[in-house]
């Protein structure tokens, strides 16, 4: 439950981080600034779109992404 609790800290962090700063109008991006998706870098992990580019986190040992509308969810 703690490594799930990390997890989702650090992604609520990101997701902080990203709405501190206004976007550029009319900026072309690669993904949607705060929708995070299961897959990226790390087995079993997600991304979380920062200002048009995608991060790769990886879930706690033990879990796997899964994905929830917009967000996702690290889960055994």
């Amino acid at each position: 439950m703690q490594s799930i609790r990390a997890v989702l800290f650090t992604a609520l962090f990101a997701l902080a981080s990203v709405s501190a700063r206004p976007q550029a109008p009319h900026a072309p991006s690669a993904c949607v600034s705060g929708t995070m998706t299961c897959g990226g870098n790390f087995a079993g992990g997600f991304t979380v779109c920062n200002w048009g580019s995608p991060v790769s986190f990886a879930c706690a040992p033990g879990t796997k992404c899964y994905p929830n509308g917009n967000y996702i969810i690290c889960n055994r």
